[in-house]
């Protein structure tokens, strides 16, 4: 089994280089701008969606903090019909329940879980 400074030594700087910079620009292309008209973050990064279809949802990781990603969604789908924290999670909740936005914290930023009925 190969390990690490086996796998280095066969490498050139530059293709380890581009080998990083891809998997970062993949991560990055991987965001939708929305998910069933409920606004994505615009710096959103490592996107995972669970399920497409309805109910839907999406998890990511933005660089902002809690209440700025709230703020962020309340000035995209206006005042929620549910604010409240729950264990340290802000959750926002719109349109009658039918968007469900849990804020949670995660390193550097906010852990965004959507969930759309």
């Amino acid at each position: 089994m190969l390990n690490l400074p086996q796998i280095k030594k066969g490498l050139s700087a530059t293709a380890i280089a581009t080998l990083l910079l891809s998997t970062t620009a993949q991560a990055d292309m991987g965001c939708p701008a929305t998910l069933h008209q409920a606004p994505v973050m615009p710096d959103a990064k490592f996107c995972q969606l669970f399920n497409e279809e309805l109910p839907a949802s999406l998890t990511y990781h933005a660089p902002s903090d809690i209440p700025q990603a709230a703020d962020y969604y309340l000035q995209q789908l206006g005042d929620p019909d549910s604010d409240v924290t729950v264990k340290g999670r802000r959750v926002l909740q719109f349109s009658a329940g039918q968007k469900i936005i849990v804020l949670s914290e995660d390193g550097n930023g906010t852990q965004v879980d959507m969930l759309i009925k």
